[in-house]
């Protein structure tokens, strides 16, 4: 956790770049499209990445030890990952979504911030509890 927030401070993120592919969305059913796009970012690490936390997080669910609180770590970093697209649920129109999109382009860099505070303070809590 600690090595992920200096990672996030000092720029040092290997990022990945790829996106679902949008072809999909004339050539494939909405439930496919839906279904391939929702397995991809649930992956994690096969779409953009915009914090070390990601891979933290890949880490403690592998090397806690335990299945049961190895899935509940994914899946509580997965739900926080996905509270964000609930912004998007009233957005039916293209102003609708542009907008949403520059509010959360602003709240980028707070929403940066207080990851890199959550990894440290997640390092200092797994040190204390060790």
């Amino acid at each position: 956790c600690l090595a992920a927030a200096v990672a996030d401070l000092a720029g040092l993120l290997p990022r990945g770049s790829r996106q679902v592919d949008e072809d999909w969305l004339v050539r494939y059913r909405g439930w496919v499209y839906g279904l391939a796009f929702g397995a991809q970012l649930g992956v994690g690490v096969v779409t953009i990445v915009t914090s070390a936390a990601t891979y933290a997080v890949l880490a403690l669910c592998l090397l806690n030890g335990s299945t049961v609180a190895g899935l509940a770590i994914g899946a509580a970093f997965g739900l926080a990952r996905a509270v964000p697209l609930l912004l998007l649920r009233r957005a039916t129109t293209p102003d609708a979504l542009r907008a949403v999109g520059g509010r959360l382009e602003r709240l980028g860099s707070a929403a940066g911030r207080a990851t890199t505070a959550v990894l440290a303070a997640a390092a200092v809590a797994l040190v204390a509890a060790a």
